[in-house]
């Protein structure tokens, strides 16, 4: 659930201190094969479509993969450019993830070769799609899910919130010492981990702290598969407490056709229901990225709404300890996320100021005063945060970070000054501020219109 590193803006005047270390054309990454040598190779992403059959037989619209790196190098399929253009469709069973993959030109040469990388990365596949419908029609399997833990619940469809999903179902399972039958599925799912985290890694299924949530979509006497997330449970020492068990979520994926109708927020719901139950600490995720980070955001925030939990007085104040330690024993969420929780409702209050100034017919110069309180606050805990990362900003390393290494610092003479380091640093905790904003402003957004 990785996203990509988010560098500092280089600002005009931030230009003489980092003109000495920034990378020269030679440094900088080399596009793909397929920009490079078009003549040769063509894009992967553009080439793959993935399509799911669901439980009645028919097929879903066709996805392009969102990560294709882990399967070809640079993303690029040797294949001629003159060649009729290559399309290949690997197809999923909604009902047990069996599949099969094809391509529209005939199997030789280079379409050969890359159906066979394609299937040295891929579990192993079933003859064709009519063997894959019949997969997709077969019965719900218990011992693939193992226990259920709730036996129906609704996730709103769509974004603006209107319509209701059918029912769904979420199991747990482990895997170590796991029925054969549930080892292929999650194999299988494996590979679709693969196709939408861009630095999926298999895990290893004979460890015994591994649990596989999955959340299954009722069709009439059949099931379909709609997300699923591996967690990694684990215990930390606790003073005056001893050990207490804590879970780790680390993969996620909501099958393309369930997306955008709550499933994931309501998986993760009940991965904290589970960890409470368990009577974990908390629930931690593993390097999530944007999309991630925001339904996590808003089912957190769900939780402390519904339970009266993190309301600031105002706009500018830290939560009390009180508020901290009375949410901590009401959900399995860490200190981090209430605070999240916490300043997004103050967002939420400043804009009803704003918008409340403005309907007053207040000036620019009155609105800067009525954020500037929440401004500086929320600045604050950012650079307490990441005041490693921004105080190593000051030093000359810092300036050189992005040199291979074993490179030398710029000579004295043009070496940064202090003032520009300064500078540089300012600029960064500001980029920080306007992404947390960016990030506050759609929860809000998404809140106000209850799309949780």
């Amino acid at each position: 659930m990785s996203s990509p590193n988010k560098r500092p803006r280089v600002e005009a005047d931030l230009a003489a201190a980092v003109a000495a270390a920034a990378p020269s054309e030679d440094d900088a990454a080399e596009p793909p094969l397929h920009e490079r040598k078009p003549e040769s190779y063509t894009s992967a992403r553009r080439a793959l479509r993935l399509q799911f059959i669901r439980a009645d037989g028919d097929e879903s619209e066709e996805y392009e993969p969102e990560f294709v790196h882990q399967i070809f190098d640079e993303e690029s399929i040797e294949y001629p450019s003159d060649a009729a253009p290559l399309a290949i469709k690997v197809r999923y069973s909604l009902a047990t993830l069996d599949l099969c993959y094809e391509a529209n030109v005939p199997i030789e040469g280079a379409a050969e070769a890359a159906l066979y990388t394609l299937a040295g990365a891929l579990p192993t596949p079933v003859a064709d799609t009519t063997a894959l419908r019949e997969r997709a029609s077969s019965a719900f399997a218990p011992e693939i899910a193992g226990e259920c833990l709730v036996r129906e619940c609704n996730a709103r469809g769509g974004e603006d919130g209107g319509g209701v999903s059918p029912p769904c179902a979420i199991y747990c399972s482990t895997l170590a010492g796991a029925p054969p039958a549930r080892l292929a599925f999650h194999e299988r799912l494996q590979s679709l981990f693969r196709w939408a985290i861009e630095t999926a890694d298999p895990i290893d299924a004979a460890d015994d702290r591994w649990r596989l949530f999955t959340m299954w979509r009722r069709c009439g006497d059949l099931m379909e598969l709609v997300a699923a997330c591996t967690v990694f449970r684990f215990q930390r020492w606790i003073p005056k407490e001893g050990p207490r068990p804590l879970l780790r979520v680390c993969q996620v994926v909501v099958l393309p056709p369930f997306r955008g109708q709550g499933h994931g927020s309501r998986l993760l719901q009940a991965i904290y229901d589970h960890a409470k139950a368990e009577g974990c600490l908390d629930v931690t995720v593993e390097d999530p990225n944007d999309a991630f980070r925001l339904v996590r955001d808003l089912t957190d925030l769900r939780s402390c709404l519904q339970a009266s939990l993190m309301r600031p007085a105002d706009m500018c104040s830290a939560p009390t300890p009180e508020q901290l330690a009375k949410a901590r024993k009401v959900l399995p969420v860490t200190e981090d996320q209430l605070h999240r929780c916490f300043e997004v409702q103050q967002y939420q209050m400043l804009l009803d100021e704003l918008a409340r100034l403005r309907a007053a017919g207040a000036t620019a110069h009155e609105e800067e005063a009525a954020t500037k309180p929440f401004r500086l606050s929320l600045k604050k805990r950012i650079n307490k945060a990441n005041k490693e990362e921004l105080d190593a900003m000051l030093s000359l390393q810092a300036v050189s970070a992005d040199k291979d290494e074993g490179a030398t610092l710029p000579s004295a003479e043009d070496a940064p000054s202090r003032e520009q380091l300064v500078a540089a640093r300012k600029a960064r905790l500001e980029e920080l501020y306007q992404e947390q904003i960016s990030e506050y402003a759609e929860c809000a957004r998404r809140v106000a219109k209850k799309v949780c």
